[in-house]
């Protein structure tokens, strides 16, 4: 079975699976396709049996899968747990085919995701978190904070590079409200500077 019928078993029978990315590290992730289309698939991940967020990963980068034993005991203990009885999709995604379809309304929704590009020939990654401040048809800038909670830089990025978008986890949510509430007049003073 090829990676095509992979994403429509998980999608019609809500079956976790791993989909295995170019991504230099962690690039394996466990969970059940919740939208697929030409470009991209949604994936509703379940780290540790428990749903924590949703990634869209660009096809190109996704290199593989695992439906095995594994998991199939994974999804025994998931059903038994309800898990997978409230599996929503997000709506809106619904409508979104492209990279820069994404962007844009993240732009419009004041989402601020987690991006995770890959550089040299694949061989390095780098994982930007905060809000798109615009995005066109060639890439987006991204107003991004580090791990000490500290404004960086805005910066430009081309939707080859994204190997992996990430919104609603545990990590991205409460460091986003953090960030939003305590960092609220550096990042005004910043969008106040910044020319699209």
């Amino acid at each position: 079975m090829g990676l095509s019928e992979k994403y429509r078993k998980s999608l019609e029978l809500k079956w976790a699976l791993r989909l295995k990315t170019a991504i230099p590290e962690w690039g394996n992730f466990d969970g059940v396709v919740t939208h697929n289309n030409k470009s991209m698939v949604v994936f509703r991940e379940f780290p540790e049996f428990a749903a924590d967020g949703v990634l869209i990963l660009p096809k190109k980068h996704i290199c593989g899968y695992r439906d095995s034993g594994f998991e199939r005991c994974a999804n025994a203990i998931l059903r038994d747990g309800g898990a997978l009885d409230d599996l929503c999709a997000i709506p809106w995604l619904d409508q979104i085919e492209s990279l820069p379809q994404l962007f844009q309304e993240f732009v419009t929704r004041d989402v601020w995701p987690g991006v995770e590009v890959v550089f040299d020939d694949g061989d390095q990654s780098a994982y930007y978190i905060g809000p798109v401040l615009s995005a066109d048809d060639r890439g987006f800038a991204l107003c991004c904070y580090d791990s000490n909670g500290k404004w960086e830089k805005v910066y430009r990025l081309e939707y080859q590079e994204v190997a992996r978008v990430t919104l609603g986890d545990n990590y991205t949510t409460e460091f986003n409200r953090y960030m939003r509430k305590h960092g609220a007049d550096q990042l005004e003073k910043i969008r106040g500077r910044f020319e699209p």
